[in-house]
């Protein structure tokens, strides 16, 4: 078995308003780790069980496709398909 990394080759990069609670409930209530972060601006890629996503403050030189103003997400639909969903219902 190989050590190297899993790097999923789509994912989805969600700009939020609060990056240390965002953080916090994919980390900590969801379970999703930590793969890599930076700051300036804040940014982590996260992982569970492949499903691999990031999140980055939103910043004045962010890449935006939209309109970047609460309440973000509208009109989206996320699937997320896990093994085993227990240890999130725990955690929620």
């Amino acid at each position: 078995m190989s050590n190297k990394q899993y790097w999923n080759p789509v994912f989805l990069e969600l700009s939020v308003s609060h990056f240390k609670t965002s953080l916090e409930f994919f980390s900590d209530t969801l379970g999703f780790s930590i793969l890599h972060t930076r700051e300036k601006p804040d940014f982590a890629y996260l992982d569970l069980h492949k499903v691999q996503i990031m999140i980055e403050q939103v910043h004045q030189y962010a890449w935006s496709t939209g309109l970047t103003e609460y309440p973000f997400g509208r009109e989206r639909n996320f699937q997320i398909e896990l093994h085993d969903i227990s240890p999130v219902y725990q955690r929620l």
